[in-house]
């Protein structure tokens, strides 16, 4: 019998899962790996029934338990849809909340992560602005470094670019989406709230955001649509 991988899990488990799983699997030995999040993230737990029961034989203990956990799974497409949602929800929130939430790209950007979620008032740019989005939805983050810091507009193309897609058609950018805009590693980022051939964004690019306007607003190009969820 073939044992199903978990759908939840990505295609390929980032290199701290592998040294988690080491690490507790050796009674935890030594050092917590230092690139694993705090959070850990649903999927982990799942894959690492799925690991144990690898090594079992079919309808060992591990191996019904993991069928247990795989069978218990939600619906990737429907988590999927939560989660954009909750992101575009979150998105909507700051700019309601505009005059409380600051700009800089000083290390104050990233204090959101250490604090609770909706705790105001809050100081971060473009690309802290989008990955908060994420983060208070309880999502991956979206430049791949487990939230242990904010990323910039280059980490959220490299991180699309090796785990999701990047493309310049705007029209297939769906809300939840980070679009950046500029050439290279990117000027500014901004979150998708509504989507269509102009689509509507939350953009927090100076101390007069975030504000809600149409993507088109910005004139610079290229823009690149960052998709890196289902």
């Amino acid at each position: 019998m073939t044992l199903p991988r978990p759908t939840i899990a990505p295609k390929r488990i980032p290199l701290w899962a592998w040294h988690l799983n080491e690490w507790l699997s050796s009674g935890k030995q030594g050092p917590r790996p230092r690139h694993a999040p705090k959070r850990v993230p649903l999927w982990f737990w799942t894959w690492r029934l799925y690991r144990l029961a690898l090594t079992q034989r079919a309808g060992s203990r591990a191996w019904k338990k993991y069928m247990a956990a795989l069978h218990a799974q939600p619906d990737p497409a429907a988590a999927a849809t939560k989660l954009r949602a909750a992101i575009v929800n979150w998105a909507r929130w700051n700019a309601a909340h505009q005059v409380e939430i600051h700009y800089s790209q000083s290390t104050v950007r990233d204090d959101f992560l250490h604090r609770p979620r909706g705790y105001l008032p809050m100081t971060t740019d473009c690309s802290g602005d989008v990955t908060q989005e994420n983060w208070a939805a309880g999502g991956p983050d979206p430049s791949g470094l487990g939230y242990r810091y904010v990323g910039f507009t280059g980490s959220l193309l490299s991180f699309a670019e090796k785990h999701g897609h990047v493309f310049t058609d705007v029209s297939r950018a769906r809300p939840g989406d980070p679009i950046v805009i500029g050439p290279g590693s990117g000027w500014h980022a901004v979150m998708v709230i509504e989507a269509g051939h102009d689509p509507l964004v939350v953009s927090h690019g100076s101390e007069a955001g975030p504000k809600i306007q149409r993507l088109s607003v910005d004139p610079r190009q290229p823009k690149r649509v960052c998709q890196t969820l289902p």
